[in-house]
């Protein structure tokens, strides 16, 4: 492309430059997706035609005058370089969507402080990927789909006067209403199958949508007195051992 450059005066071939560092972009690729097509996009739009003897950036475009077979040469206007405008909206198309795809093409898998994994879905649903819960009837009204046990010692300010042990229970609705209240028996057994209690829980207020889980927490107290009670056998088996499960399910919609 002939030019003239206003600064050295220089007329003849201009040459075609693209701002930024290549190494930079590579750099950026190899540690960051998304920085890195960013970048590109930015050397892709900063294409320009410098004066290749003192690298200035405003040069002007020249070209031969055809009126009148003059050959005097004619001025236009500053130059600018033209965008592959095609190009950068694929590379823009990339950035918004490739993101997006790779976080809903997969379900992310979580780590619980306990170290249970939680698998969440894209549809915001979610379920523990190693149970120790035992597999309930599919046809059960509602389902237990984790729990959780927090053991809560003496603490006199708290107003316990007594060691206690909180069984917070994720229960899963399996009907197509709104479960207003519910009441079942629930059956804990040991790694060998063995029942080690059963007992009555009722939660009068509960909103669980159709196909959500709500937890419920319902705390027993130890009696240092009585051996073999709900809180000796919460509190000693771990939540992998542990297996709980319901039945005589009754739901108020």
């Amino acid at each position: 492309m002939e030019i003239q450059c206003p600064n050295c005066s220089y007329e003849g071939k201009g040459k075609r430059i693209t701002k930024g560092s290549f190494a930079v972009e590579v750099v950026l690729w190899l540690l960051f997706l998304l920085p890195g097509l960013v970048y590109s996009v930015w050397r892709l739009s900063n294409k320009v035609v410098i004066c290749p003897q003192c690298r200035f950036e405003h040069v002007r475009r020249t070209g031969k005058a055809t009126d009148q077979g003059s050959q005097a040469r004619v001025y236009k206007k500053l130059y600018y370089p033209k965008t592959n405008m095609k190009y950068l909206t694929f590379l823009l198309l990339i950035i918004v969507f490739v993101p997006t795809a790779i976080v809903s093409a997969e379900d992310m898998v979580l780590e619980t402080k306990d170290g249970r994994e939680v698998v969440l879905h894209e549809d915001g649903s979610w379920e523990y990927t190693k149970t120790n819960i035992n597999n309930n009837n599919q046809n059960d009204k509602i389902a237990i789909r984790g729990f959780l046990k927090t053991p809560m010692p003496i603490d006199l300010d708290a107003g316990r006067y007594s060691n206690k042990v909180q069984l917070t229970l994720y229960i899963e609705n399996n009907t197509s209403k709104m479960i207003k209240a519910w009441r079942a028996t629930l059956n804990a057994e040991n790694p060998f199958g063995d029942l080690l209690f059963k007992c009555q829980l009722t939660a009068g207020e509960a909103a669980i949508m159709p196909g959500q889980a709500e937890q419920s927490n319902f705390v027993w107290e130890d009696n240092q007195f009585t051996p073999g009670e709900i809180y000796d056998h919460v509190i000693t088996y771990s939540e992998e051992n542990l297996k709980l499960s319901l039945t005589d399910i009754k739901v108020i919609h």
